[in-house]
């Protein structure tokens, strides 16, 4: 599994503030954290991997606001409970009418890393989202008094594309498909569950 992160982006008239989370092993490849290799993360290995984590955090996105570079502070860094690794930084800035993203950290990652990214807004409507990867770890929002668009909108398109190689390329859900087929009685009843 290549692996999947996510990023999300909250927009206020004074910051942007990004969440981004990452599964542990992903991150772990460019800052080890484990130190004894015991497949756990105890408070005092994490607390000699912060440093490090910091100096990464502050790289692993980057916003641009009107075509003018925003810096990043870091507000936190946690491993949650489910081993994921959170990060909290925030972007000052004002109104804007074109917004940049980028994600450097993805081009570190595993070939294959995929970033689900969302942009919200101070009411948390869904303004902007798509999947990054190493290929193409930037897009922009055009951000207008009437509307805000995606200057390229495949969001769905890239969802769907995921869903179906995520299927294809487990045996698991394959033999679940069979399963059906096999039991369903008709490909009209199997497509129903199917779909």
């Amino acid at each position: 599994d290549p692996g999947l992160s996510a990023a999300d982006l909250r927009m206020t008239s004074s910051k942007i503030s990004a969440h981004l989370t990452f599964a542990r092993r992903d991150i772990e490849s460019i800052v080890p954290i484990d130190a004894d290799h015991d497949g756990s993360v105890s408070d005092t290995e994490l607390s000699a991997a912060l440093p490090h984590l910091q100096i990464m955090a502050s790289g692993m996105i980057e916003i641009d606001v009107d075509n003018q570079g925003v810096a990043a502070q870091i507000t936190a860094i946690e491993l949650d409970q489910s081993d994921a690794l959170q990060f909290q930084l925030h972007f000052p800035q004002k109104e804007c009418s074109r917004l940049s993203v980028s994600t450097p950290i993805v081009t570190k990652l595993s070939r294959g890393h995929r970033q689900y990214i969302s942009v919200r807004d101070e009411k948390n409507n869904l303004i902007a989202e798509r999947i990054l990867n190493a290929d193409n770890p930037v897009f922009e929002v055009v951000i207008t008094r009437t509307a805000i668009t995606m200057n390229n909108s495949l969001s769905f398109r890239q969802f769907l594309i995921l869903g179906i190689e995520h299927i294809a390329k487990g045996y698991d859900h394959l033999l679940f498909l069979f399963g059906l087929l096999v039991v369903g009685g008709s490909l009209w009843s199997a497509g129903r569950i199917i779909t």
